[in-house]
């Protein structure tokens, strides 16, 4: 196989798999979120926990615009309740708590 190989989403290259050097012996997929280049190793090319699946995966996440590639580990962590939609602090998920705030004051057909 040639590398670097480009990975399409709809016509347009989102990340680039790299393949293995003797100086870096690993694959490395390659993207651009928010302007800033990120990447990740891996051991090998193809199956479940391989290069190319990750990348096929990623260009879909991407092209939806996803941001949460953007976020280190550590930080996805810290920010996994808003990212999840569950707020502890009122037990219900993020979206119920926000629609409720916004139509208190309106009445539904069922309350008049």
């Amino acid at each position: 196989m040639k590398f670097p190989k480009r990975v399409k989403h709809r016509g347009r290259v989102l990340a680039v798999i790299y393949g293995k050097f003797e100086s870096y012996p690993l694959y490395r997929v390659s993207w651009s979120v928010n302007g800033k280049r990120k990447m990740k190793a891996f051991d090998s090319f193809g199956g479940g926990d391989g290069a190319n699946q990750y990348a096929e995966k990623l260009v879909k996440d991407l092209a939806k615009g996803s941001q949460a590639t953007a976020l280190t580990s550590a930080q996805a962590i810290v920010h996994w309740p808003q990212l999840s939609g569950f707020n502890p602090s009122i037990g219900q998920p993020a979206g119920a708590f926000l629609f409720s705030r916004l139509f208190r004051n309106t009445q539904t057909p069922l309350e008049s």
